[in-house]
């Protein structure tokens, strides 16, 4: 189990959180835009990606320790010249009879590297209480299986005992205030 000390997002303590197709969207747009080759992009999503998605898992559920957190992940996609080893409409109908059998067939899928959530939730033994699969036409050319799973309210992310200070983004007159930003410890 990984135990850590996280900031929050923002002050924290929201009721609900959600990561709406962030993951993908951390680490490799800038890796393209760099025009690095690649090899390079793949070992740096599956180095950094992994490390950078645990990170934003658990400062989302440090910042609602005591409410839902929802993540969706644009988990595979279909594009001419990307194809999976199964057909999108397969695995969605796998999905409504069998939701495990159809997640265990999408991890032998093209995935992004470093980009789901799902082992970052293991890690914060977060309990997932809901997971949906389906179809997202992103494009005419362009389809995507998006994931969907649910952390319940819970209390597994406490604050910790050393605030660290940060900058708020409310001016007063005399200047910039500053808000104390807890330190989380998620287990």
């Amino acid at each position: 189990m990984l135990t850590t000390a996280v900031t929050t997002v923002g002050r924290g303590r929201y009721d609900v959180i959600i990561a709406d197709l962030l993951y993908t969207q951390l680490l490799f747009p800038a890796l393209l835009d760099a025009g690095l080759p690649g090899p390079v992009v793949g070992a740096a999503l599956n180095e950094r990606g992994t490390q950078l998605t645990r990170l934003a898992v658990q400062r989302l559920h440090a910042s609602a320790p005591q409410g839902t957190v929802v993540h969706l992940h644009d988990l595979l996609a279909w594009w001419p010249g990307h194809s999976q080893p199964y057909t999108l409409d397969a695995l969605v109908a796998l999905a409504g009879r069998d939701q495990a059998a159809a997640l265990r067939l999408v991890d032998g899928g093209r995935a992004p590297r470093g980009a789901d959530p799902r082992p970052a939730l293991r890690a914060l033994g977060a309990e997932i209480v809901q997971t949906a699969l389906w179809r997202w036409p992103f494009s005419p050319d362009v389809d995507y299986l998006v994931l969907r799973v649910r952390r319940p309210p819970t209390g597994r992310c406490q604050p910790g005992t050393t605030p660290v200070t940060g900058a708020a983004s409310s001016a007063t007159g005399s200047g910039v205030k500053r808000y104390p930003t807890p330190k989380w410890v998620c287990t």
